[in-house]
């Protein structure tokens, strides 16, 4: 059985990336550039009188925008434009999502559970957390641009539309596959980059989210608060994966919604989801262990590596007795690094 789990753990997720690539991808990359070529051009606007009579209900694209600043003289400045309108629009996305979305699930504590430790942190610290979360978000939103500017040209097996992905029902079931193979990528940079390879730890700086160990030290605003590098690191998954399954861009943008707020809930302990489902609880475990539980959705990663870890009786005396003699997390992790789950 051991042997088996092990061929599985190394084996499945280069060995899914390469067959959902075989079976569903458009490998037809020629005739993918040249419509993207095509439907480019005929989306650009050459003046601002264009733009403001062509769609007045309706705000102009990234690619449009480029467009009118650059105009089509200049294909290397539209080229920087377009990746400039990109990214200033996950730079805004992101600040949308991190302050709505943080303060929503803040009022719903204050509301359903005023005593929770998640609100127990002092203004201060917050603001610590928040600044070192916006230090991050430039470099964050590089990763979405990338695979937007290159999907622009063809070069993503990303669709505009359903109907592009073959309906709703194909586009769904592509979906699953993808985000299937979306955690299995954030484990590995998660495992095996930011905590288990040794220059990695030393030099990507994981610890740094790390800081934030029990329930009454981590808020929503915690969530995002990653060294720039490691955070972006955590992102690559969901853009890489566009390359591999074709899934329409109104899914991917809801996965990246999604894992945003996802990322929020589970930096506040509580409430905890049935399985499978790796949630708030199974999270703080491995903030307080700085191991176990590296998994985004689901327990899956972790139960075929070994790293699973129950919110459990055994955990709440670990936490209480750390609680009273802390350790320091490079002491953690010689702690349980080469331990089992339980």
């Amino acid at each position: 059985m051991k042997a088996i789990r092990t061929i599985i753990r190394t084996w499945l997720l280069p060995g899914a990336s390469v067959l959902a690539y075989t079976m569903l991808a458009n490998h037809d990359y020629a005739s993918k550039i040249k419509k993207a070529a095509e439907s480019n051009s005929l989306d650009a606007y050459s003046s601002s009188d264009m733009l403001i009579n062509a769609r007045r209900l309706q705000p102009p694209t990234c690619s449009q925008l480029a467009t009118l600043v650059a105009g089509n003289s200049a294909p290397m400045f539209r080229e920087l434009m377009f990746f400039v309108f990109v990214w200033i629009f996950y730079y805004t996305f992101i600040h949308v999502l991190y302050y709505a979305a943080g303060w929503g699930i803040r009022q719903l504590f204050k509301l359903r559970h005023p005593t929770a430790s998640n609100l127990k942190l002092s203004r201060a610290d917050q603001w610590k957390q928040i600044r070192h979360s916006e230090s991050a978000f430039p470099m964050y939103c590089l990763v979405p641009t990338i695979g937007d500017v290159l999907a622009h040209h063809g070069w993503s097996q990303a669709t505009s539309t359903f109907e592009e992905c073959g309906g709703v029902v194909q586009s769904v079931a592509n979906f699953f596959v993808y985000m299937f193979l979306v955690e299995g990528g954030v484990f590995f940079v998660h495992y095996w980059m930011l905590h288990k390879w040794t220059w990695g730890k030393r030099n990507l700086n994981h610890d740094s989210h790390h800081q934030y160990v029990f329930d009454d030290e981590m808020t929503t605003w915690s969530g995002f608060a990653f060294e720039a590098i490691d955070g972006t690191l955590q992102g690559v998954p969901f853009v890489l994966y566009q390359f591999v399954v074709p899934v329409p861009k109104p899914l991917t943008v809801a996965a990246g919604a999604s894992v945003g707020i996802w990322t929020l809930y589970i930096h506040v302990a509580e409430p905890a989801l049935p399985w499978p489902f790796m949630g708030a609880d199974y999270h703080s475990v491995h903030h307080i262990y700085n191991w176990f539980n590296f998994g985004l959705f689901t327990v899956l990663w972790d139960y075929l590596h070994n790293t699973l870890r129950h919110p459990d009786e055994a955990t709440r005396k670990f936490t209480l007795a750390t609680k009273q003699k802390r350790k320091d997390l490079k002491e953690l992790h010689q702690m349980w690094s080469k331990s089992k789950s339980t």
